[in-house]
């Protein structure tokens, strides 16, 4: 099973690169997220930055979920974000 591996301010977070079906910018009122959802799971994994995330993350996290494409082996990290992840779940 591979994993992009998501910088955080104390560490990383890992994001399953298996079995997604999609990846995208979620607009909300202060702030946006990056949501990435599973096929065969109706629950959508969120990453959270400190201020919003922008599309250009969701296309750096597509790429690396491409690279991975299903090995296994270690998680490989994204090219650097706008900003560092606060949370990931």
């Amino acid at each position: 099973m591979g994993y992009v591996k998501i910088k955080k301010a104390s560490g990383f977070d890992l994001v399953c690169a298996e079995n997604v079906k999609s990846v995208k910018l979620i607009a909300e009122e202060d702030a946006a997220h990056v949501e990435v959802k599973y096929i065969g799971d109706a629950t959508a994994l969120t990453i959270v930055g400190s201020t919003s995330m922008v599309q250009e993350d969701v296309d750096k996290i597509i790429a690396a979920i491409n690279k991975v494409n299903g090995i296994n082996g270690p998680g490989i990290f994204p090219e650097d974000l706008s900003q560092l992840a606060t949370s990931v779940g």
